[in-house]
């Protein structure tokens, strides 16, 4: 569960993109509450997504398996690079050690990197929102 903290900056990602008008398409997110929390705050949806979930998950007995870490990272970058539907954006809540592996960069609690697919399976990093900044935006 996010803290009070957590659940502001929630709320601030979700006011940036309303203030910019940033339409969405998808919004998917890891399973882990925390995930799931940001995604309903600052969306209003979120739906869950095992590429994303953090490589060090273990399931309670009984629960579901994802996939092994090296065939979620090639789904992570496969989530990256598909191109969203036209006039929206697709919005990817992780784990910042899951962008790290993915983009190469290193993010936050609250950060964004702001990609761009290219069309053909490609990805260019075309900017970064440090947490802080949100309620600036």
């Amino acid at each position: 569960m996010l803290i009070e903290a957590g659940q502001d900056q929630a709320r601030a990602i979700g006011a940036a993109f309303r203030k910019a008008d940033i339409p969405l398409g998808k919004v998917l997110a890891s399973a882990l509450c925390r995930a799931m929390e940001t995604g309903r705050l600052a969306f209003g949806r979120v739906e869950t997504s095992d590429a994303l979930m953090i490589e060090s998950f273990v399931p309670v007995a009984g629960a579901p398996v994802p996939p092994p870490w090296p065939q979620r990272v090639e789904m992570m970058k496969a989530l990256v690079a598909a191109v969203p539907e036209a006039g929206t954006n697709t919005v990817l809540i992780t784990h910042f050690p899951n962008i790290k592996e993915m983009l190469g960069i290193q993010i936050n609690f609250g950060d964004a990197a702001i990609v761009k697919p290219d069309g053909h399976g490609g990805i260019a990093v075309v900017g970064k929102i440090l947490a802080r900044e949100w309620p600036s935006l």
